[in-house]
């Protein structure tokens, strides 16, 4: 019975001295001497009464404060954070923040901190018409392109949300105002399309290139600036121009007389397809011409090549009579030469030996020939005189007239 007593107060006490902070070895000392002085087990006794009216004191001493403090900023201590939300909580004591991003509910300590949710699902800040609506919805921008245009803007989209890590930082610009957000996106929208824009001229807004770029750098551009807000710009949506009556009548015009280019260049393009398929069929036609004179060519050589074989055929032939004929004259003048040239040789011999017998006889029938001759000369003897009275006689060369 003593032992169970002592194991029970054992029991109790190692209880109460967990609970309290006491050490094991304490405990177990103060069990034995409990169980050896009865007074001692009374005075723990009252210590444990006295130690749980404590607690209960301090407890609701804690629930009324918590309790006053609920009635003084009207907040239940809990929240819940849901999916597309992120909660800043703010502490009053300390005035330092901290950023809870995953959903469900959360504890905090009533006036002390304070919980601010804010969303950070996509948001829009939209750009059109006149009016000025709650709901997102601004006037239009209008500005002046840099040859004095005036450009409305007539819609013009932003895509927007809370950055990841930035929520602290947006609360503290915009105390979680989505009207406050977006106006201090509109003032930073307005001043950065105007300055992009502005920069072109009324033509040069119109063309699609420059309506891109002009579009990626004011995206780039609103992005930075409202960085240092913790919002990020998602999206720009590409705007829809509009200007003055009569400039939008120019681009009308000038529009109208486009589709007349395009129309007139289809036209050309057709004329060009039907001009390229005559072509063709010119050509084939010409190519099928072109096979057929060759054919008729190649026939016309055939029979020129044929009848020229012919006749170089007949040529030769008529060479080779002619040849023959020749050959023949040939030997016939051939014998004739010999003939005659052995007649002449005969000729000669026979002048030959008539001369070598006149080489023998020569002289005498040379004086013969001469006394012949001398027969029929006449000779005229005349005195002649150059002096009348000479005083001797001269000698003169007779001259012989031979006749």
């Amino acid at each position: 019975m003593i032992t169970r007593g002592a194991v029970a107060i054992r029991i109790y006490l190692e209880t109460v001295g967990t609970a309290l902070g006491w050490e094991l070895e304490f405990t177990a000392g103060l069990a034995a001497d409990a169980f050896l002085n009865p007074g001692l087990i009374d005075l723990m006794r009252q210590f444990t009464f006295g130690l749980l009216r404590f607690v209960s004191a301090i407890a609701l001493c804690l629930f009324a404060v918590l309790w006053s403090l609920q009635k003084l900023s009207g907040d239940s201590g809990l929240i819940e954070i849901g999916d597309d939300e992120v909660a800043v909580v703010y502490n009053r004591l300390s005035g330092s923040t901290r950023q809870i991003d995953s959903p469900g509910n959360e504890l905090f300590l009533p006036f002390v901190e304070r919980i601010h949710l804010q969303r950070r699902s996509p948001k829009q800040l939209l750009l059109q018409g006149a009016e000025r609506e709650p709901a997102g919805l601004v006037p239009e921008i209008r500005l002046r392109a840099s040859d004095g245009t005036l450009v409305r803007f007539e819609s013009l989209a932003v895509q927007y949300t809370l950055r990841p890590d930035e929520a602290e930082l947006a609360l503290e610009d915009t105390h979680g105002d989505d009207e406050l957000a977006a106006a201090l996106i509109e003032a930073h929208t307005r001043s950065i399309v105007r300055d992009e824009y502005g920069r072109y001229s009324a033509e040069e807004i119109l063309l699609r290139d420059n309506q891109n770029a002009a579009n990626v750098i004011t995206q780039n551009r609103l992005d930075e600036a409202l960085a240092l807000h913790g919002i990020e710009v998602l999206e720009l949506s590409t705007p829809k121009l509009r200007f003055d009556s009569a400039y939008e009548k120019s681009v009308e015009d000038r529009k109208l007389a486009n589709q007349e280019v395009e129309r007139l260049k289809a036209e050309f393009r057709q004329l060009e397809a039907e001009r390229d398929q005559r072509l063709a069929a010119l050509e084939k036609e010409k190519l099928i011409e072109l096979n057929k004179s060759r054919l008729e060519i190649n026939e016309y050589l055939a029979m020129i090549d044929r009848d020229g074989r012919d006749k170089r055929l007949k040529a030769q032939q008529y060479h080779s009579g002619r040849v023959a004929d020749a050959q023949n004259y040939k030997y016939k003048l051939e014998q004739q030469a010999l003939s005659m040239t052995e007649q002449v040789t005969a000729r000669a011999e026979l002048l030959r030996q008539e001369v070598e017998r006149l080489e023998g006889t020569g002289a005498a029938l040379l004086r013969e020939a001469w006394t012949e001759r001398l027969a029929q000369i006449s000779f005229r003897i005349q005195p002649f005189s150059h002096d009348p009275e000479p005083a001797g006689i001269e000698v003169l060369e007779t001259t012989l007239a031979i006749k």
